[in-house]
């Protein structure tokens, strides 16, 4: 590679996320595995796009952010988050500045095995990546739809669902399943009619281009009657609003100031019942908090809803710098970076545990007096009340504490 940065060469691997960025920035990282083969394009503004191969044949392209840390002099950790929702860590082994093996493992699937991936990596000569300049076929995080509630035999007003962007060719758009007594029409991407039904539906918008690439997201279309006082699937239940729990006169209830209550139970956050009986009634009954005290009915009676189409991301503006400590000494308290977006609450923790070090997971900040020298790399992961997480790494080195020397007295 030419125009290589001086900085970091005390080892093979980039010392920091900077150094990686200018080293590879443009450039097109190739891996190669049993059966598969991948084109990473690392791209500015800490975006990279990726095209995955079985042979000769294309199999999807997806994108994303992506962020770097060194882990020793001749290896890093590349930690890709994909648009889609899922997210890879690999684990990048230098054998020179422009190839070597990997490790990688993938969330985003049920196969644990299907996780695990390894082989070698190389830069390619070719500075694009194989698939044409279109780009990855990818619907635009802020378009994606959101619960959408109507009143029963009442038609609605047009609905205008989003374009994708990317792909090949002219792109075909479909809404399935489609609610009773609505339509919709795939050249327009209108949704029109009047619901017949009462109910919730979840519906899964997709775009396809002529090469068969997709992108999609789901939403919840729910139609209520206006004159029943029952919980619905999707319902945004408001201070000062309740609704009935289905078949009983139970309430759940959300006060003035925000906080809720049904049954015996009462909380800020949200209540989560997975089938418990009380006085002889099973309830399976959940209401997420969206902010400003207003709750979303996303489970009930075995029916779940889908979570809102956000994944929280950690700013990578906030992320600590590598944090290097003393065994013994007191540590000046490191406050962590909040997270946006995501569905609910969110949940913040930190791993491994540093042995007298401690996260209040709350206020996001780490503290306490190191007792054991070592270097931990460290792992700063947000989870939301979906089960949608996100993440970034640091490392915190616990240096020993120098012994001091006495001098000795002459006899």
């Amino acid at each position: 590679l030419d125009n290589l940065s001086s900085a970091g060469r005390d080892g093979l691997a980039p010392s920091e996320h900077g150094i990686f960025n200018e080293r590879y920035s443009g450039k097109v990282i190739a891996t190669q595995s049993v059966g598969q083969s991948t084109e990473l394009s690392i791209q500015t503004a800490d975006e990279f796009s990726e095209i995955a191969f079985s042979g000769d044949a294309s199999l999807s392209t997806r994108s994303g952010n992506y962020a770097y840390r060194r882990a020793s002099t001749d290896a890093g950790q590349l930690m890709l988050d994909y648009s889609q929702e899922d997210s890879c860590v690999t684990n990048l082994h230098f054998s020179s500045r422009t190839d070597g093996w990997f490790a990688s493992r993938c969330s985003g699937t049920d196969d644990q095995q299907a996780n695990w991936r390894g082989g070698s990596w190389r830069i390619s000569e070719d500075t694009e990546p194989t698939i044409p300049d279109a780009g990855a076929l990818r619907f635009a995080t802020a378009d994606r739809l959101g619960d959408q509630n109507y009143i029963l035999n009442h038609a609605i007003s047009t609905l205008v669902l989003p374009t994708a962007s990317g792909g090949t060719g002219v792109l075909a758009y479909s809404l399935m399943p489609i609610m009773p007594g609505l339509s919709f029409d795939p050249a327009t991407r209108l949704l029109t009619g009047t619901p017949t039904e009462s109910g919730a539906h979840v519906v899964n918008y997709t775009a396809s281009d002529e090469q068969g690439e997709t992108d999609s997201f789901r939403f919840l279309i729910a139609a209520h009657d206006t004159d029943s006082e029952d919980c619905l699937l999707g319902l945004l239940v408001r201070p000062g609003e309740s609704c009935d729990y289905p078949g009983t006169s139970d309430a759940f209830t959300v006060r003035e100031d925000g906080s809720a209550s049904f049954l015996i139970v009462h909380s800020t956050r949200a209540i989560n019942l997975p089938n418990r009986t009380y006085q002889g009634q099973v309830y399976d009954f959940r209401a997420a908090h969206q902010g400003d005290g207003v709750r979303r009915i996303d489970r009930l009676e075995g029916t779940q809803a889908p979570p809102p189409n956000t994944t929280p991301r950690t700013p990578k503006a906030g992320v600590p710098s590598d944090q290097t400590y003393t065994s013994g000494e007191v540590i000046t308290r490191l406050t962590l970076p909040a997270a946006t977006e995501g569905n609910g609450t969110l949940t913040y923790s930190l791993s491994p545990n540093v042995p007298g070090l401690s996260l209040d997971s709350v206020a996001r900040q780490l503290a306490g007096t190191p007792t054991q020298f070592d270097t931990y790399q460290m792992t700063y992961r947000v989870t939301d009340e979906g089960g949608d997480a996100s993440s970034v790494a640091f490392t915190i080195t616990v240096s020993e504490a120098e012994t001091p020397t006495t001098k000795g007295v002459p006899t």
